[in-house]
């Protein structure tokens, strides 16, 4: 759909357009990595994440990279372009509690690189890459980072985050931590 190629590498932002989501930290982010990185495309998806976000368009303007970001706004096809991400991104400020983006691309083997906002950097645990909030620098140089890894070693990243959702996070995994609770909620009652 967007004529990317197969070897390109795609990093990508799912969220609505908030404050709190920080896209104009994605966006600062990338405009440092595509310094070192030209190649680097740049998929965003979300409510109002679209080019008729006139802040949105006017910032990836003034940055100078519009040939590098795709805006393709709220889309019901997410579960077919999260496995064609390199690297998920949540960029957020603050407000996060559990994303529940993260989990789902991990759960597809893709690594992220998350802002260490509520539980992402739980979720994430060793299997990507956890920056402070509001740190383009820092953002830019993690991705560098996993650009850097041979295709193996990202892979196995990748194989890592999934094996990590499933572990912790499936639905299995959780009904079991439930019935243990209200087990031991019983058994102190008694």
């Amino acid at each position: 759909e967007l004529n990317i190629s197969d070897d390109t590498f795609l990093i990508g932002s799912l969220a609505r357009y908030h404050p709190m989501k920080d896209q104009a930290n994605f966006l600062k982010a990338a405009k440092i990595l595509l310094a070192d990185c030209p190649e680097t495309k740049f998929v965003m998806i979300g409510i109002n994440v679209d080019h008729e976000n006139a802040t949105l368009t006017s910032l990836i303007d003034k940055l100078g990279i519009v040939e590098s970001i795709y805006l393709l706004g709220q889309r019901k096809d997410v579960p077919q372009i999260t496995p064609a991400l390199d690297i998920l991104t949540t960029s957020s400020a603050f407000g996060e509690a559990f994303p529940m983006v993260v989990g789902e691309a991990m759960s597809c083997g893709v690594p992220c690189v998350v802002t260490d906002i509520g539980d992402t950097a739980w979720i994430v645990g060793n299997t990507g890459k956890v920056v402070p909030p509001k740190n383009s620098t820092a953002l830019a140089k993690a991705w560098q980072e996993m650009i850097s890894m041979d295709k193996s070693a990202r892979e196995g990243l990748g194989k890592s985050a999934r094996n990590r959702i499933m572990d912790k996070f499936s639905l299995d995994k959780i009904v079991d931590q439930y019935e243990h609770l209200y087990q031991s909620i019983v058994t102190e009652q008694n």
